[in-house]
């Protein structure tokens, strides 16, 4: 993900790419067929950008330390080199580009979502 900087052009090859899947999965060129695969497209990238929101959040954090601190707790071997502090929390993980890409992508492809729809209800 780097490598993707420019975010406008990832949403114009995302549209294209709603384009080409309608085009080969309906009959015809449709804009309801269009609206279809838009509207999953779209359901992706909101729901793996929340999914990271959450992460990023540090909602799982104390989570975390709290299993590993009963696993290293119950667990039949004692490794003392094993510190529970030096595994990176699932906050450290996410990377915020990575995570306003997606959320960008998400909200862009929603607003395009919903103007077509308002064309397609006119």
């Amino acid at each position: 993900m780097n490598g993707i900087k420019n975010k406008w052009l990832l949403l114009l090859v995302n549209i294209g790419t709603v384009i080409v899947i309608a085009w080969f999965t309906s009959p015809g060129f449709q804009l309801e067929h269009y609206i279809n695969v838009l509207f999953y497209v779209t359901s992706f990238y909101l729901f793996i950008g929340f999914i990271m929101y959450v992460i990023y959040g540090k909602f799982f954090d104390a989570i975390t330390l709290s299993f590993q601190r009963v696993g290293k707790t119950l667990s039949k071997s004692k490794d003392y080199l094993e510190d529970i502090d030096d595994r990176p929390l699932p906050s450290e993980i996410i990377n915020k580009n990575v995570l306003t890409l997606f959320l960008f992508q998400g909200v862009s492809l929603l607003f395009i979502l919903l103007a077509l729809l308002y064309l397609y209800y006119q």
